[in-house]
C-alpha cells in the first residue's frame, strides 16, 4: 500500500498565463522501490475562482506527470491533485498547493483612467486611429470646399 500523500507547498515560479504552462510530476515508490504504474494519470486543478479543470497526464514506469495548461494559471491560490486510475482503483500520487503570481499586473493605467485589460486597450487604440483618419479626411474635404468658395482670381489690368 502506498503511504498517505500529504499536500506539498510549491515555492517557486508559478506565473499567470505562462505560455508553456506548468509540468508537474512525481516518481512513485513502494517501500523505497519503484512502483510501476498502470492505467491512466489524471490531474484535477482548482483555480482561485473555483474553476476545476481535469487534465489528462501520462505515465512511464514509476513516473506520473501532466502538463497544466496556461489557462489554469490565474493569480492566486492553486491546488493540484494527481491520481493514478487503474480500473476502479484511484490512487492519489501527488497533491500540491501553491500561489500563482501576476506577471506585470493585468491593468493598464494612465493618469486619467484605468484600462482593464489588453483587449480593451487595443480596442481604444483602434477607435482612436479610426477617429483620427476620419478627422483627417474631413479636414481635407473642408479645405477643398473652402478653397473653391473663396478662390480669388487675380487679373492684370
Amino acid at each position: 500500500m502506498l503511504k498517505e500523500v500529504r499536500p506539498r507547498q510549491i515555492h517557486g515560479s508559478l506565473y499567470e498565463n505562462d505560455n508553456n504552462g506548468l509540468q508537474v510530476g512525481v516518481r512513485v515508490l513502494r517501500d523505497g522501490a519503484a512502483e510501476t504504474l498502470a492505467g491512466s494519470v489524471v490531474c484535477e486543478v482548482m483555480r482561485r475562482d473555483g474553476t476545476l479543470a481535469t487534465v489528462n497526464g501520462s505515465r512511464s514506469g514509476n513516473l506520473a506527470y501532466a502538463n497544466i495548461p496556461s489557462g489554469c494559471l490565474m493569480p492566486g491560490p492553486i491546488k493540484i491533485v494527481m491520481r493514478n486510475i487503474s480500473g476502479t482503483q484511484k490512487t492519489t500520487v501527488l497533491a500540491i498547493t501553491g500561489t500563482v503570481s501576476m506577471v506585470n499586473g493585468s491593468a493598464f493605467i494612465d493618469p486619467g483612467s484605468v484600462i482593464p485589460d489588453l483587449s480593451s486597450y487595443t480596442s481604444l487604440v483602434t477607435r482612436a486611429e479610426t477617429a483620427a483618419n476620419t478627422i483627417s479626411k474631413l479636414t481635407t474635404e473642408a479645405q477643398l470646399i473652402a478653397g473653391d468658395r473663396y478662390r480669388c482670381v487675380v487679373t492684370k489690368s
